[in-house]
């Protein structure tokens, strides 16, 4: 069983965005926004973004501060199948079609989900 981190009873950390990467089969990303004024008592809910086909995490979350800036946790995941590159050199991303990425995407979500909230205070029946 994984160690859960309980440094957000002690630790406020400041409103912006955190990458991490979920243990699962793979490593995948999870780019989370605090709110501001995250305290670390409150149970937050938890908003999970996923974004289109060709997008990625980054696109997915730059809606949760237009969302609300202070009443939510959120995460943007990456989808797990590499469809092509932007002329920037970053990666465009899909979920997949008729279930292709199937369980190991959806085991992603779930770790990302349980991470999170190991990581920060989210209520277990707000995500």
């Amino acid at each position: 069983m994984p160690r859960t981190d309980l440094s957000w009873r002690t630790i406020r950390p400041a409103e912006g965005f955190y990458t991490s990467l979920v243990e699962a089969a793979d490593r995948y990303p999870v780019r989370t926004f605090l709110p501001t004024g995250y305290e670390p008592n409150y149970p937050y809910p938890l908003l999970v973004f996923m974004h289109g086909h060709g997008g990625n995490e980054e696109q997915a979350l730059r809606l949760a501060p237009r969302v609300s800036r202070r009443n939510y946790v959120s995460i943007g995941l990456r989808g797990p199948l590499l469809v092509g590159v932007r002329p920037d050199g970053r990666g465009c991303f899909s979920w997949g079609a008729d279930g292709q990425a199937g369980m190991a995407a959806e085991d992603y979500v779930f770790r990302a989900v349980e991470q999170t909230r190991r990581s920060y205070h989210v209520h277990l029946r707000r995500i």
